[in-house]
């Protein structure tokens, strides 16, 4: 899962930043090293195929539990964010 901050200034306004527009995609990081540069996006969680059921699964975003290697951190009150999930695969010949 990846997470993308907006945020809202003092006025109310809501200032959006896109995943497309500030995170370069293929380069996308955990949250200490997006606090530490200024990244407005990071990964959550990631999940193995196996841990993938036929029922799916369940993510609680912001639960400050580490999955798959990455800290889901909590959440900040009074911010906006967007949940973007993807997938990464490889092909073995």
């Amino acid at each position: 899962m990846v997470i993308s901050k907006d945020s809202i200034d003092g006025q109310g306004v809501r200032k959006k930043r896109l995943l497309s527009g500030e995170c370069d995609i293929e380069q996308l990081y955990n949250s200490s090293f997006a606090e530490m540069n200024n990244l407005t996006c990071y990964i959550t969680a990631a999940y193995t195929p196996k841990e993938i059921t036929d029922e799916g699964l369940t993510l609680t975003i912001g639960d400050g539990e580490y999955i798959g290697g990455f800290y889901n951190q909590p959440l900040t009150q009074n911010k906006v964010y967007q949940v973007h999930h993807g997938f990464e695969g490889s092909l073995e010949v």
